[in-house]
């Protein structure tokens, strides 16, 4: 009894650090992917040294003076950084699961939606995307040119859903929360530059 007791307190410890050494293994190649996928996406030249994941699964990013950055980012910094590591994650273990986005452009301005609308095909390629947006974030044309484009390089004055469109099937719906009422409703919604194609 003493020797069987051995072997499965042995198995189980070759198990344990087996799991332990497999998500070693997945925190930093994740780590890694991140930094690798933010630097391709980045729209600002700013310089970042490296992105990293700790032990206890905190994150930071550090400039190339090795100061934390992560809290002086901007709304669109932000965003790229997390849909980097949310594409690394994916990547790396192979987990399909739906990617819910509340109000991700509030305060995010033209250029990185644009810049956003092209990374978005690219790096979650065939993932169930669902965006939770006011209608200025979405569907309204990207407005704030002249501020992100000061060489005048020129971009699409279109919507981000029109921008999305080009590389993703989209389906619209509406919700609408009545004065006073504990409920709401869903319902299909067509843009306006649908319903003008359909005339």
């Amino acid at each position: 009894i003493a020797f069987e007791a051995n072997i499965w307190a042995n198995l189980s410890q070759i198990i344990n650090q087996s799991l332990a050494d497999m998500k070693e293994e997945i925190r930093k190649d994740v780590q890694k992917r991140t930094f690798e996928i933010f630097l391709e996406t980045m729209y600002k030249e700013k310089e970042f040294d490296r992105f990293i994941i700790d032990e206890k699964y905190s994150a930071e990013l550090y400039d190339t003076q090795f100061l934390p950055s992560l809290g002086s980012l901007s709304a669109g910094e932000k965003l790229f950084l997390a849909l980097s590591f949310i594409s690394a994650l994916k990547e790396i273990t192979g987990y399909k699961f739906p990617l819910i986005i509340d109000t991700p452009l509030g305060r995010v301005s033209a250029r990185p939606r644009f810049l956003l609308s092209q990374a978005l095909p690219k790096f979650l390629p065939e993932e169930q995307l669902l965006f939770l947006a006011t209608g200025t974030e979405f569907i309204d044309p990207l407005v704030d040119w002249d501020k992100d484009d000061p060489n005048q390089e020129g971009f699409p004055e279109i919507s981000f859903a029109q921008l999305l469109e080009k590389n993703i099937t989209m389906n619209y719906h509406s919700i609408r929360h009545s004065i006073g009422s504990k409920t709401a409703t869903i319902q299909k919604f067509t843009p306006s530059w649908e319903r003008n194609n359909g005339q």
